[in-house]
């Protein structure tokens, strides 16, 4: 069983779009950055599911500019 996901995000000046697995899975015309950022990774276990324990692994991050 393959348990792992590829999340992507296409940020371009007027939207924001977030995939899973080449999926888009939520897009945004608001509140657009227009300066440069940084990657931000975080994982946690929402009370409602009662979790105790959890677990992150990344195998790697890629970021690049898409010549226009």
């Amino acid at each position: 069983e393959n348990n792992f996901f590829i999340y992507s995000v296409e940020w371009t000046p007027k939207s924001l779009v977030w995939y899973v697995n080449n999926v888009e899975v939520h897009r945004t015309n608001e509140n657009i950055p227009h300066e440069s950022l940084y990657f931000g990774i975080n994982s946690f276990i929402p009370k409602s599911k009662n979790g105790t324990t959890g677990k992150l692994e990344i195998e790697w991050i890629r970021a690049f500019k898409v010549r226009e």
